[in-house]
């Protein structure tokens, strides 16, 4: 069921879930995503954005398509600053492999993007 109702509760089970169910980092990257990014090889299972606004749309669009079937993208202050944040919003909204929720039980916003399509294992 994807209805607006739902959506909230949805984000906070996959939140918990992924803080219950995923093992230790393999790794974990801090600094300038884009230059950071190119250097990774692989398919990521859980990328987090805490970045400039503006760069939302630019970093899914680099990353999304390497996010394997069941990863999860959040991206930190999808609602106190959302007029900053340019066409992201509409782009996980949309996207046909992408089941999006938005969570904000503090004011700030947190969406939570899960990658759709067949699990491998």
């Amino acid at each position: 069921m994807r209805t607006e109702r739902a959506r909230p509760v949805i984000a906070a089970l996959l939140i918990g879930a992924c803080m219950v169910a995923l093992p230790a980092a393999q790794s974990a990257n801090a600094g300038d995503a884009f230059a950071e990014r190119p250097k990774l090889t692989g398919e990521f299972d859980f990328v987090f954005l805490d970045a400039w606004k503006r760069d939302d749309k630019r970093f899914f669009d680099m990353v999304f398509p390497r996010l394997r079937p069941g990863g999860l993208f959040l991206a930190h202050n999808v609602v106190n600053k959302r007029n900053e944040m340019g066409d992201f919003p509409a782009a996980i909204e949309n996207n046909p492999m992408a089941f999006s929720s938005i969570a904000s039980p503090s004011g700030e916003g947190m969406s939570v993007t899960v990658k759709l399509g067949p699990r491998h294992p």
